[in-house]
């Protein structure tokens, strides 16, 4: 049977029974080679494949037939997500999926995958690209021995590609480039099927002969016109497409609250004190001979007007920010900083600056103090940083034996 894996097409798929039956009633460690061995009758129909001469004619392709199709998935422990070129699906696990492996989930969100975009795969040849490398063996090996519920999942799967003609290979991606799949899996993406939108430019023409509305009822992240306001002030919605990496749909959080400025004066003139209000003004009036368009942040170098920041720009400027910061104040000029460094700095400072840990979790969206403590926790004199490791984790622990 091993000599006609090449020859043979699927003849590897149907050796995957015979396998896993030799496997549960022989051990090579415990039995000699004269061990005998039942034959029971699902073993049996495997063999009649086995027997039927057709299988052994049709013959298989010198070369690998190039793809015609490729499908993305990636799965996570919540749920599962897939694409192919501008059509995505995603769905969430029942519970009797969430405690299966990983490796299960990922073959399948594959399985759902392919069942769903059936027309787009069938009479083809599809590439699978997945960032999970046993998934890639067992598809690419029609199945294997290490794990029979992957092999019974693999042989389901292989048998419907077979029963509708979807020829199948898979190549490994790796985890940070399969960005789409991976935020359809956890949640964190809105699928593009269901989300449409007019262009900004007819909408302000439409405002412009009609009115602009007061409030649009059908708004999602996605596709809002209007902004959000409250008579309170204005509350800060995430947009589902660019949550913080420690939140997912399945773990609540608190949106953002900005109360108005007014809130808090009792002269109306007090209201033009607003810093933030203030500075904003400030600057855009000051920068708009440089500006020619609406993105808020431009260069400011003598042969780069007018050309809207960089990524990389912003940074540096955020890094000498903070230096700046450091220089006028007591503290000692950090060595190197990094842009990314802001969120370890703030929440650091907060803590020795009368925030509470709590606070400081529910604010940066981390489920326990060891996120905090061991990665976070780090730009603070040594002796503040472990005294302040100390009373997090001591708080901790007092809570824990409390419940």
């Amino acid at each position: 049977m091993a000599s006609c894996i090449d020859l043979v097409p699927w003849a590897r798929l149907h050796m995957r029974p015979l396998q896993l039956y030799l496997l549960a009633w022989w051990r090579p460690a415990l039995h000699s080679l004269n061990h005998l061995i039942p034959l029971y009758q699902p073993l049996q129909e495997h063999l009649f494949w086995w027997l039927n001469r057709r299988n052994f004619f049709k013959g298989v392709l010198l070369e690998q037939e190039s793809a015609q199709v490729t499908l993305v998935t990636d799965a996570s422990q919540s749920g599962w997500g897939a694409h192919i070129n501008n059509y995505q699906i995603a769905g969430v696990w029942s519970p009797q999926y969430k405690v299966k492996h990983i490796n299960w989930l990922e073959l399948k969100a594959v399985q759902l995958a392919l069942q769903t975009f059936l027309i787009k795969v069938q009479f083809k040849s599809v590439l699978v690209r997945t960032d999970n490398a046993t998934v890639v063996s067992y598809l690419n090996k029609q199945g294997g021995t290490r794990s029979p519920d992957l092999c019974y999942l693999a042989w389901d799967l292989l048998k419907w590609c077979i029963n509708h003609n979807v020829k199948i290979q898979a190549v490994h991606i790796p985890g940070k480039k399969n960005i789409i799949a991976d935020a359809l899996s956890r949640g964190k993406m809105t699928i593009r099927l269901t989300e449409w939108a007019l262009n900004m430019t007819i909408v302000n023409l439409l405002f412009l002969q009609l009115g602009t509305p007061v409030i649009d009822l059908f708004a999602t992240s996605m596709n809002k016109k209007l902004p959000v306001k409250e008579q309170r002030g204005i509350r800060l919605l995430p947009n589902m497409q660019f949550l913080a990496k420690t939140q997912t749909l399945n773990k609540p959080w608190e949106p953002v609250f900005i109360p108005k400025f007014e809130n808090y004066a009792t002269d109306p003139n007090d209201l033009l004190l607003c810093p933030c209000r203030a500075l904003l003004l400030a600057y855009i009036k000051r920068t708009e001979v440089l500006r020619k368009s609406q993105r808020l942040f431009v260069t400011y170098q003598k042969n780069h007007h007018h050309v809207e920041a960089s990524k990389n720009s912003i940074a540096r400027w955020i890094v000498n920010t903070v230096k700046y910061a450091y220089e006028h104040a007591d503290t000692d000029t950090l060595q190197f900083v990094r842009a990314h460094d802001t969120r370890k700095l703030s929440t650091s400072w907060a803590l020795f600056n009368g925030l509470s840990s709590q606070e400081i979790l529910r604010a940066a969206h981390w489920s326990n103090e060891t996120t905090f403590t061991s990665y976070y926790l780090k730009d603070v004199p040594d002796l503040e940083s472990r005294f302040a490791k100390a009373a997090i984790l001591h708080t901790a622990n007092r809570r824990q034996k409390k419940y």
